[in-house]
């Protein structure tokens, strides 16, 4: 066969012409290929931006129960484990308990518990004296049952009193010079006032007889600090009435700095207000009593020279508490000479324009100055240093003072705080414990002895080691002890700790008491040494140097001391 047969003959155009229309055919198929991957792609992405996962379904219905057998097996341990073995008596009668395996296993270490962050003992009292404080100053004591009814005997005697006492001060409202004198020892649970009749031979001194009904303690000399309010016809009366409130510890509210609070029993009266009120009704019936009564008879006079109203040291010392005291005081013996009707509007209008400073007539006395008085009436009384407690209702009072003849009595340091006989009931009616309590007590006396004894105030007299001429420290400090709350068994036993050897000196504690002569009547005399007191005459009473206006003492300089060489000279 020749070579043309074989391969038909072809021209060269065609041959272009062909090959062009194949590179035609793959270009068209390469781009439709492309443009189905780009579609793809699309898609995908959409796809992908679309679709969240959804969560997987909670399973319903029953929760499935193993059968016992299969529990059983379970609980069966492996080789290595020690499984907890219940006691024979708690297994069900199919179960039976099986073998521990005693091979050791790892067990976790044990818990360290931090320890606890230690507390100084001083820090400790003081946290238990806020405790205390706190719990007291919220509350308002009722020392004693308060009576619902009296008689008619004692309502006509006290009206009438009230009346005659009165007409006398609008008569005459200025003392008489040669008067007699009332002490008025206004407590927290009771109010005790006694006349005396000044530089006449034997000493003349009578109490203010207490009409039984509102006797504090069955006490002949004590009246408890009390009054009652009408809140209908918001009226004040010193006895129970129909529909009348009984208002009481309103003189804690005042050592408080609470005087603008009101009365827990009613809305309608401060406890400022109530305190005025019942000043306001005794001075009246104080003064009338005498006047119908006259129990100085024949020697004494028919009208008053001098009223001595008790303090406490500390707030004779504090400015603004004296100062609202006397507003107190000022605005009740004005409205005395109409307390036949004391009403509640008469008395806001008096408290909110009466004075702050009183007549030289009306004084206010610290407490100290009265127990000095009736102490210091001992022929074999101690000169130097003293601490004095005064335990009341709601207040206990501490005293550091140096006595001395011809001299003032120096008061280095007072406090007063509610730690008395009534606060001890509040707190363990709160719950606190008596230890609580007697750390209060304590925070309390290191307050005023720790201060006492340091060395910018007067470690000479009252620190255990330099105290003593010659610093000896054979010189002990004298404790008084005066108030009917020092009885309580808390009360007793921390007055007990304090005449130790290295504390006030092992010496005996006193407790003075006035004249036996004071009382008609049976009754604990020494619940009415302030009350005597306080009917000491301003020259018979013991003046006081009052903490503020001693200085402490200032350390001495130190000196040094260059050694002078002989090259100098």
């Amino acid at each position: 066969m020749s070579r043309s047969r074989r391969f038909p003959p072809v021209k060269l155009g065609d041959l272009v012409t062909q090959l062009g229309d194949l590179k035609q055919t793959l270009i068209k198929r390469e781009a439709a290929a492309a443009e189905v991957k780009r579609q793809e792609e699309e898609a995908e992405k959409r796809r992908a931006s679309s679709e969240v996962p959804k969560p997987a379904p909670k399973p319903t219905g029953p929760r499935p129960q193993l059968k016992q057998a299969y529990l059983d097996r379970l609980n069966t341990p492996l080789p290595g484990q020690v499984k907890a073995v219940l006691e024979p008596s708690t297994l069900l009668p199919s179960v039976t308990k099986p073998k521990a395996v005693h091979n050791p296993i790892a067990r976790p270490k044990p818990h360290v518990t931090p320890k606890p962050v230690e507390i100084s003992p001083a820090k400790m009292r003081e946290l238990a004296a806020d405790e205390v404080r706190a719990a007291v100053a919220a509350s308002t004591p009722s020392i004693e049952k308060r009576p619902t009814a009296i008689s008619n005997s004692s309502r006509n005697e006290i009206d009438r009193a009230v009346l005659a006492g009165a007409d006398t001060l609008r008569e005459n409202p200025r003392p008489d010079e040669d008067g007699y004198i009332i002490g008025f020892d206004f407590g927290t649970s009771s109010l005790k006032v006694a006349y005396r009749q000044p530089y006449v031979a034997d000493d003349p001194v009578a109490v203010l007889p207490v009409p039984s009904e509102l006797r504090s303690s069955n006490h002949p000399g004590l009246w408890q600090s009390v009054v009652w309010f009408n809140p209908f016809k918001e009226t004040f009366s010193l006895y129970p009435e129909v529909g009348a409130i009984a208002l009481d510890g309103f003189k804690t509210g005042l050592i408080a700095g609470n005087g603008w609070k009101p009365m827990p029993q009613s809305a309608k009266v401060t406890r400022a207000e109530a305190a005025t009120a019942f000043l306001t009704l005794q001075f009246a019936y104080v003064v009338g009593s005498y006047s119908i009564e006259q129990p100085l008879h024949p020697v004494g006079s028919h009208h008053f020279a001098l009223i001595n109203i008790g303090i406490p040291v500390a707030v004779r010392d504090d400015k603004r508490a004296f100062s609202e005291f006397s507003r107190l005081v000022s605005a009740a013996y004005t409205l005395a000479s109409d307390a036949g009707s004391l009403s509640l509007e008469k008395l806001k209008q008096e408290l909110a324009s009466a004075p702050t400073k009183l007549p030289e007539f009306l004084q206010l006395v610290p407490e100290l100055t009265a127990a000095i008085a009736g102490y210091a009436a001992d022929p074999m009384v101690q000169l130097g240093a003293h601490i004095l407690v005064d335990v009341g209702a709601s207040t206990l009072d501490i005293v550091a003072f140096n006595l001395q003849a011809q001299q003032k009595a120096a008061v280095f340091t007072a406090g007063v705080d509610l730690f008395g006989a009534g606060a001890l009931q509040i707190t363990r009616a709160e719950g606190i414990d008596d230890e609580v309590f007697t750390h209060g007590c304590y925070h309390l006396f290191e307050q005023v002895y720790g201060e006492a004894k340091s060395n910018h105030r007067a470690p000479s007299l009252f620190k255990p080691g330099p105290r003593g001429p010659l610093g000896r420290g054979d010189t002990p400090v004298q404790l008084v002890i005066t108030g009917g709350g020092c009885d309580t068994d808390i009360h007793t036993r921390f007055i007990n700790t304090l005449p130790l050897e290295n504390v006030l000196g092992a010496i005996p504690l006193k407790r003075p008491t006035p004249p036996p002569k004071i009382l008609k009547e049976q009754g604990d005399q020494s619940r009415l040494l302030l009350a005597y007191g306080l009917t000491r005459d301003a020259p018979e009473l013991h003046e006081l140097r009052l903490p503020s206006e001693i200085e402490d003492i200032k350390p001495i300089p130190v000196q040094t001391f260059t050694m002078i060489d002989k090259d100098m000279v």
